[in-house]
């Protein structure tokens, strides 16, 4: 009995693991799992929550409560008939944040950042998104408020998997120092993302790089199956009249076309990989595109 387990009591409870059987058929209740997972509710004192195969089509509202100040690590997996996220925004000590394998969520909007929360997700620094089938679009711009400051010390965020997703990943994330891209029609911008240093992209709509950043970071960089529009990014363009040479220990597969790479960009990259990329606008080094 769910209500017997008294978790809310369970002062000394840091880490909590719900996990339902992983066959989706006639035999789930919705409103019955929906109903556990409610009382199911931990103490506030809980630091780490996995919820896996849970049937139900939306999380208790406990997963979301401010007052559960010191949730550090929230895994949302198969939970296969959510169509939305709650205001994990407000987790105030969440660091880490995977969202995997919900076939039914289409749209993350403004709401998962809390209404009139002026810092969403400040403590945030890996967030993973996999396997999302649906899901076509992500609200980063919280309407009406300039002030507010999305995901300040985000370093990680991987978004993989998730073929419908269009439109853009968001800007202006200061912290942020690896990027994993895996989605064909989203377009990834690079310009906002100043302590980058390790960059993984395959089959995205576009790579864009339309303002100066410093490349001098990225040890690690594979891209691949993506059109690439790089305008102005210092390292990141190639001089069509210098040649075919990369410097070691640096590799390239299936690359048309690719040049010296310009300094004083990628002075400490290790590996570098571009892979069926079949537009690469030359540069040559003062003057412009060609």
């Amino acid at each position: 009995n769910a209500r017997e387990a008294a978790l809310c009591e369970k002062l000394n409870l840091h880490a909590l693991t719900l996990e339902w059987g992983s066959q989706f058929d006639n035999s789930r209740d919705v409103a019955v799992e929906e109903h556990v997972l409610d009382i199911l509710q931990p103490h506030k004192c809980i630091k780490k929550v996995a919820i896996r195969n849970y049937g139900g089509a939306r999380f208790p509202l406990w997963i979301g409560d401010p007052l559960f100040s010191k949730i550090e690590f929230l895994e949302l997996e198969n939970c296969n008939n959510c169509v939305s996220l709650p205001s994990l925004g407000l987790l105030s000590s969440l660091k880490h944040l995977a969202v995997k394998g919900l076939k039914k969520l289409k749209s993350i909007e403004s709401e998962v950042y809390g209404e009139g929360f002026s810092m969403p997700f400040p403590s945030l620094k890996i967030l993973r998104f996999e396997n999302l089938p649906e899901w076509w679009h992500w609200d980063t711009d919280i309407k009406g408020n300039v002030h507010v400051d999305i995901f300040p010390r985000l370093q990680e965020l991987s978004v993989v998997k998730c073929p419908k997703l269009s439109g853009k990943l968001p800007e202006l994330l200061p912290s942020l120092e690896i990027l994993v891209s895996k989605c064909e029609k989203l377009v990834v911008s690079l310009s906002s993302y100043p302590r980058l240093c390790r960059l993984e992209v395959d089959e995205c709509k576009e790579l864009v790089c339309r303002t100066p950043i410093d490349s001098k970071l990225i040890k690690f960089m594979t891209i691949s199956n993506s059109s690439l529009d790089m305008i102005g990014c210092k390292g990141m363009l190639y001089d069509s009249q210098a040649g075919s040479s990369l410097p070691k220990p640096m590799t390239t597969t299936n690359v048309l076309e690719f040049g010296k790479l310009l300094e004083p960009g990628f002075q400490i990259l290790e590996t570098l990989v571009i892979g069926n990329s079949e537009q690469l606008k030359p540069w040559r080094q003062g003057r412009g595109l060609s």
